[in-house]
Order: structure tokens, then sequence, then C-alpha cells
């Protein structure tokens, strides 16, 4: 078993090069591929929900734990994160609503 922060990342930094001659600027091709891949991936989000919703943490007490591991993600952005989420699972919370009226039996935990 490993242990993990709630949100790693990775931490890209690319070296730009400049021509003493001419004074021109270098950028290699990978940070232009770089910087077009999302910031955060799905599952970030994910897991700030667990923890938030599921374990009963906070934002706040997240966003120390995570600036503590030195990869901070701020309380707005961890709702930003959440809320998005949330509009996103609306249309598949309207179907199970749908079908669970129209069991025979309905379970829950």
């Amino acid at each position: 078993m490993h242990g993990n922060p709630i949100i790693s990342g990775n931490k890209y930094e690319i070296e730009k090069l400049r021509c003493n001659i001419c004074s021109k600027i270098f950028i290699p091709e990978a940070a232009t591929k770089i910087k077009n891949l999302p910031k955060y991936a799905p599952s970030c989000a994910v897991a700030i929900a667990i923890n938030k919703y599921k374990l009963g943490s906070t934002f706040y007490r997240m966003d120390r734990y995570q600036k503590m591991l030195e990869i901070p993600v701020a309380k707005s952005t961890q709702w930003d994160l959440t809320n998005d989420l949330g509009s996103n699972a609306t249309p598949v919370f309207s179907v199970l609503e749908y079908l669970s009226a129209q069991s025979e039996r309905t379970y829950y935990d």
C-alpha cells in the first residue's frame, strides 16, 4: 500500500533558449502540447467530492492539507470543480429517480 494525497499533480518546468546573436527565443514543441492539456482531471473533482460529502471534510481543511503537501488547490477551485461535477451528474440522477419511481420496491442504505 502507498499513502497518497487527496489530489496529486505534475509540475512541468520547460526551458526556453535564447539566441545571443538575434535574441530570438526558442520554445520546445512539448510546451504547446502541455499548455493545451486540461488543468484538472475528472478524477480530481471526484476525489474532492468524495472527501467533502462522504468523509465530511471541509474545503478549508482540504486546502490546508494540500498546501502542506505542496500541491495547493484553493477552496474556491474545489467548489468550482464539485459544482461542475454536480451539474454533470444531474441528468443521471434524474434517470435513476425515474427508474426508482417505476419499480415495485426501493432499497436504500
